[in-house]
């Protein structure tokens, strides 16, 4: 992806932002969250967390997997979580709501992901440089959702946001 095709979702240059822990967290409570493949360097959501050196698109994935990848990889990132889904019990893939983007959004996660969540207002996403999070960023928030899906977190998800379910005719 060039700079440009990336520029619209953020305000900064920054390619990567961590998760704030105010949103994987909850999950983490209902669904034990084994798998981060894309994590920063100080990130711990997972149990098992795959740094940029770890390289987390030439690993095998398995469990529960939560994924913010970085913005310019979204599309190898979401074709990796395809082909793990099988393997998978869940993947929670993070991304802007830019439901508009043909490649990414309807071109792979409508074709997997059964839910997805938005949430409401936006997200302060924590900077991997100096560990706080800044406020700002010029884009909502998405978590896509394939596999199995717990009441648990079904009711958390629609209490603090709305959760949609996908449907094929």
């Amino acid at each position: 992806m060039t700079e440009n095709s990336i520029s619209f979702v953020q305000k900064s240059k920054k390619d990567i932002w961590q998760t704030p822990s105010e949103l994987w967290k909850p999950i983490n409570e209902r669904d034990q969250i084994t798998l981060d493949p894309c994590a920063g360097s100080e990130t711990n959501i997972g149990e098992v967390n795959h740094t940029k050196e770890d390289n987390g698109l030439q690993k095998d994935w398995n469990g529960t997997v939560w994924m913010n990848p970085p913005f310019s990889q979204k599309q190898d990132w979401m074709q990796k979580a395809r082909e793990e889904l099988a393997n998978c019990e869940t993947i929670y893939i993070v991304t802007p709501d830019s439901t508009d983007v043909k490649s990414w959004w309807h071109g792979e996660l409508s074709e997997f992901c059964e839910w997805v969540w938005f949430s409401e207002g936006r997200i302060n996403y924590v900077d991997p440089k100096d560990g706080e999070q800044k406020s700002g960023v010029s884009f909502g928030t998405s978590i896509n959702i394939a596999g199995e899906l717990s009441n648990d977190v079904k009711e958390w998800l629609a209490n603090n946001g709305d959760l949609m379910k996908r449907y094929d005719f």
